[in-house]
């Protein structure tokens, strides 16, 4: 309902699932004097992270590092 909602007020949506990443969800940020800049890419959409102006946050999965990462790079 929420990205009906959205999408009649034509507010564009990037759906996301957290325990996606980084299999089929892909992060580049940086953090710098201007803020948070980078790009977040899903199956289906390349969001600028500039443009993000707010998060629905319902019912993720947890993250699960890749296979092969020592602890602390899980952590």
């Amino acid at each position: 309902m929420v990205t009906e909602e959205l999408n009649r007020r034509q507010i564009p949506v990037v759906r996301l699932d957290p325990g996606d990443f980084p299999a089929t969800v892909h992060v580049a940020a940086q953090l710098d004097s201007g803020g948070l800049r980078g790009s977040i890419r899903t199956p289906s959409r390349d969001t600028d992270l500039e443009q993000v102006r707010s998060v629905y946050w319902r019912r993720p999965r947890p993250y699960t590092a890749p296979y092969g990462l020592g602890h602390q790079d899980t952590r």
